[in-house]
């Protein structure tokens, strides 16, 4: 019974050239786009990690920026936010922070 219906599938693939091969075609590409974003999702975290790590676990940068309200600009530059005076500040009252370093 089973080399029955086995017979009765290969003559079928085999009078339907053309249905089998789209089939078989589509199923490759199927599986090779699943591996393609598969892999470039791992890929990607593997690279946001490394970059995460690089950085250290204890250190945290500050960028300084404009700060915005309701009204708009609240400072007139970027260089009023985080002043150096400020990160002084933050190395005097902060036993924690080890070292404040101003880059400009």
């Amino acid at each position: 019974m089973i080399f029955e219906i086995i017979k009765l599938a290969i003559n079928s693939l085999k009078a339907n050239k053309l249905r089998t091969f789209l089939s078989m075609l589509g199923i490759i590409i199927g599986v090779g786009a699943v591996i393609a974003i598969v892999s470039i999702g791992s890929g990607a975290r593997e690279q946001i990690t490394a970059q995460i790590s690089d950085l250290g676990s204890n250190v945290i940068n500050i960028f300084p920026g404009t700060s915005k309200g309701w009204g708009g600009k609240v400072s007139k530059s970027s260089a009023d936010v985080f002043t150096l005076e400020l990160a002084d500040y933050i190395e005097k009252v902060s036993p924690s922070v080890k070292r404040v370093v101003p880059i400009s």
